[in-house]
């Protein structure tokens, strides 16, 4: 029988740099990614990019003048601040897909600590989110899989957090909803 780990901060330092590596080697992936796809995020095959445009030119959810419920609004409604940018929309509409990237990562590794996996499942399944190919794929396109697999594991971790304390579960609850 093991006698059960005892917390120092020796093992509290080599989880917080074990944490911090891997958001690293995230940053290098899906920077790299990225970088060798440069153009990838110009092509809009699903009108994301055209949604935002409008609401910067038009100030309207649509075609024109005219609203639409053509696409979910959360992505175009991210994309507009990027496109709003004009000849850096490129680089900021990158630096939205790398940031709910690494926020991914870094929400999986707080799950697999959370819900006690150990210091190494938690590392492996924080690497494997950030090199899985197609996660890789389409956070180089104009596409929501990398909105979604973020909000995917934030409802996750929400209700983690909500599960975890009876005391104040209506308000995690709530959160964990939203």
């Amino acid at each position: 029988m093991s006698s059960p780990q005892i917390s120092s901060p020796c093992n509290s330092r080599l989880r917080a740099v074990s944490f911090f590596a891997v958001l690293a080697i995230s940053l290098f992936i899906r920077g790299g990614a990225l970088v060798m796809t440069p153009d990838a995020l110009t092509a809009d095959i699903d009108g994301y990019r055209r949604l935002a445009e409008n609401v910067v030119r038009h100030g309207t959810f649509g075609d024109g003048e005219v609203p639409t419920a053509f696409r979910p609004p959360l992505y175009p409604l991210m994309l507009t601040p990027c496109v709003a940018l004009g000849d850096h929309s490129r680089i900021a509409t990158g630096l939205l897909h790398l940031t709910l990237g690494i926020g991914t990562v870094a929400m999986v590794l707080l799950l697999s600590a959370r819900w006690g996996l150990g210091r190494r499942a938690t590392v492996l399944a924080g690497l494997l989110v950030a090199c899985d190919p197609i996660l890789l794929r389409w956070s180089t396109q104009l596409m929501t899989e990398t909105l979604a697999t973020f909000l995917a594991v934030a409802g996750l971790l929400a209700l983690t957090w909500a599960l975890a304390d009876a005391t104040s579960a209506a308000k995690r609850m709530a959160a964990a909803g939203a």
